[in-house]
Order: structure tokens, then sequence, then C-alpha cells
């Protein structure tokens, strides 16, 4: 497993046997819209240097502290498409089930509804690393 991104607020790991990018969000407070902009920005350049299509992804957002202010909300429906799209498949992992109501509802807002909610980690990769062709588990 290799590292490609790191700062207070972020890190992304690969691991090229399995196909799968972790993007973990740490308790870090971002302090203003413009350093959680200006994060996002160095996660998608580490992004970019990977052939999505070989890779399914999971973004766990569990640590992060619970936040639904209207400039956040702006944000979400701005930036989740391009951390999002591309992959072989991608996945959330929150904490709790009102995370999970407002994540389901944001990815909807964005019309991202390939994404996948979990509270559960083991199910999420099972789904992320499975090539079964059935139907996607319901939110």
């Amino acid at each position: 497993m290799r590292e490609i991104h790191r700062s207070d607020y972020s890190f992304i790991t690969v691991d090229d046997a399995r196909g799968l990018i972790r993007r973990v969000r740490t308790s870090v407070p971002f302090p203003s819209i413009a350093e959680l902009r200006t994060s996002s920005e160095a996660s998608l350049q580490a992004l970019a240097t990977l052939d999505r299509t070989r890779y399914a992804q999971l973004a766990d957002v569990r640590l992060a502290p619970p936040r639904n202010d209207p400039a956040f909300e702006e944000y979400v429906a701005a930036y989740a498409r391009p951390l999002f799209t591309g992959f072989r498949r991608s996945a959330l992992l929150v904490r709790t089930h009102a995370g999970r109501l407002q994540v389901t509802r944001n990815l909807g807002d964005t019309g991202l509804h390939e994404v996948q909610v979990y509270m559960d980690e083991a199910l999420a990769v099972g789904w992320l690393l499975s090539h079964s062709t059935l139907p996607r588990p319901l939110r």
C-alpha cells in the first residue's frame, strides 16, 4: 500500500494489488470553506495521478466533524462529482445514521446515485471489491 496524499485534514492511500483507494478524512475541522476547497483541490491533484478506471474508492468520513451549514452544502454540490466520478465503484463510509441521511441526500442532490453509503467498513469494502453484476445494495 502506498500513500499519495496527506494533510491535516485527509490522506489517500492506494492498494494496487486490490485495486482500492482509501480517501480518509481526519477529525481536524476546516477553519473555512476556502481551506476546505484547497484541501479538496490537493486531493483531486493526487487522484489525477491515477487511472481511476482501475480502482474502487472508499471515502471514509467517520472522523469528520459534523457539518451542514449552507456554505458547506454549497461546496458539496460543487466538488462531490469530481471527487467520485470515474472509479469502478465508489462508497462512502459514515459513523452515524444522521451522517448517512445527510450524505445520501447530498449525493442525490448532485446526481451521484451510484455512490453507496455504508456504516460498516467490511460491507463497504466487500461491495467495492466485488465483481458482481448484481444490483447495488440499497442505501
